[in-house]
């Protein structure tokens, strides 16, 4: 059963819109069985009967994220509802924040880091242990090229998704023998509505700019691909995969040209 995902059980966090409603639709396609976890009910069951409807198989669970000392309780309730423990996990759940540094509130940083960071942390420790009963598992963090080279005015989600990604490369190793793979995984900007939810503190005049949008069903069938045949990480995004090599090779470069874009809204109000 190691090369299907056939009647694999699927925990997708952020499953009523945008990213995790695709990769929840394309694992069912799969034949995977995919709990859906959200905070909102009438979304869920849109994306449930979606899947319904396309022969899948899915159950809701409406949870809220920030409630971190009840997630074992929601991994319990998955597994009963399911008949087993949940194989495969994607953290897909994010929210963000925008602002300078000294305007941003430490709650604006505090709730990113929870959401972003705490609840995948929860998760990954409430399901490892069926995993490693089971001699298999994926772990899937969805994460951003922000946590590889911060972005100025996106400090506090930055630092979240760096906080994901360390918790990855550490968590990698550790249960490698144990037959878990755990992937990194970096899609890149797209067009969900995600960036224009973001709020704005203090004087940030406008959001860092958001360029060259990729598909999410694209990006869902990507995902799919690596939980079937795991990479370490995986950076779909060109100008992310760019500023990793820049990063190594020419830190001054790429923060001249992260500079450069993120004051290229002043630029535009002044000439326009």
């Amino acid at each position: 059963m190691s090369g299907t995902l056939a009647d694999r059980i699927v925990l997708v966090t952020g499953a009523s819109s945008g990213l995790g409603r695709e990769v929840s639709r394309a694992f069912a396609r799969q034949g995977a069985r995919v709990a859906l976890v959200a905070r909102r009910d009438a979304p869920l069951e849109r994306v449930r009967d979606e899947i319904l409807t396309a022969r899948g198989r899915a159950e809701i669970f409406p949870f809220d994220l920030t409630e971190i000392d009840a997630i074992p309780y929601l991994v319990e309730a998955v597994t009963r509802a399911m008949g087993g423990p949940v194989e495969i996990l994607v953290n897909d759940a994010a929210i963000g924040a925008a602002g300078l540094v000294e305007d941003s509130p430490l709650a604006a940083y505090r709730r990113c880091l929870e959401v972003n960071f705490v609840a995948p942390l929860a998760l990954i420790q409430a399901v490892l242990p069926g995993m490693r009963a089971r001699g298999w598992g994926r772990i899937i963090n969805v994460t951003s090229g922000a946590g590889r080279h911060a972005l100025p005015g996106a400090s506090a989600y930055s630092a979240s998704k760096a906080a994901l990604n360390a918790l990855g490369e550490s968590l990698r190793v550790e249960v490698a023998a144990d037959g878990i793979a755990v992937v990194t995984f970096s899609p890149g900007a797209m067009a969900t509505g995600f960036h224009e939810r973001i709020p704005v503190h203090g004087r940030l005049a406008k959001k860092f700019p958001l360029r060259w949008t990729r598909r999410t069903d694209t990006v869902a069938e990507r995902l799919v691909a690596a939980c079937r045949r795991p990479r370490a990480e995986v950076i779909m995004w060109g100008p992310a995969r760019l500023g990793l090599h820049l990063a190594y090779w020419q830190p001054r470069l790429l923060e001249w040209l992260i500079a450069r874009e993120f004051a290229r809204p002043a630029r535009e109000e002044r000439s326009a």
